[in-house]
């Protein structure tokens, strides 16, 4: 009977579910404040093509607030608006601009990204894997000589026991192929969630009062 390494099947396979691997790129840029609401991320501001120094701030108050936002992971590039938090910080203490602001990314949750990406690779493993193992005990099992006087040759429970190993593998191979059709699925309702930071000086300016 001919011998093989079944070892050798999964790590062969697993070179094959590398290509199953994928990746999260993603582009954040932040929308244009309206010009109702000077920002600037500088101690002066530009106001109507005139530039006012930090002298002429009234009442200027520090503020740091986070927002945080979702977005799918087939989303390529998203566009955030922070109008809305800058327009309610500035009111809030009776501002009307915003100076020194400083954005960042404060947190970057890829939780589901990281799910779908295990579930994908073993999933393609399992199947790849485990389908192989089927054709392979079914094939061995197969070719091996039938004795004429109703056993095989050799050991008729070696067969039996390639036999047996042929519906697990099966089991296996689908369950990976489930496994790495559902990340599909998933990977349309995941999403990868940015925390974002807004620190600067909610500022009154005479100026836009007039």
């Amino acid at each position: 009977m001919k011998v093989i390494s079944i070892a050798a099947v999964p790590l062969a396979f697993l070179a094959l579910s590398l290509g199953s691997c994928m990746s999260l790129h993603q582009k954040v840029s932040f929308k244009a404040i309206p010009r109702d609401l000077p920002v600037s991320a500088s101690s002066s501001l530009l106001v109507d093509g005139m530039v006012i120094e930090s002298d002429a701030f009234r009442n200027p108050v520090p503020f740091s607030i986070r927002k945080e936002v979702s977005i799918p992971l087939s989303t390529k590039e998203e566009i955030v608006d922070l109008y809305p938090e800058l327009k309610a910080e500035a009111q809030k203490d009776g501002g009307n601009a915003i100076a020194k602001l400083k954005v960042s990314i404060l947190n970057f949750d890829s939780s589901d990204y990281n799910l779908i990406f295990f579930e994908r690779d073993m999933g393609a493993l399992l199947a790849l894997t485990g389908g192989a193992l089927a054709i392979e005990f079914s094939v061995l099992s197969a070719s091996m000589p039938v004795d004429p006087y109703g056993g095989s040759y050799g050991s008729t429970s070696g067969n039996d026991v390639l036999k047996g190993m042929i519906l697990p593998s099966a089991i296996a191979g689908g369950a990976g192929l489930a496994l790495f059709g559902g990340s599909f699925l998933q990977e349309k309702r995941a999403k990868s969630v940015y925390t974002i930071g807004l620190e600067g000086q909610s500022v009154k300016i005479t100026k836009l009062l007039e």
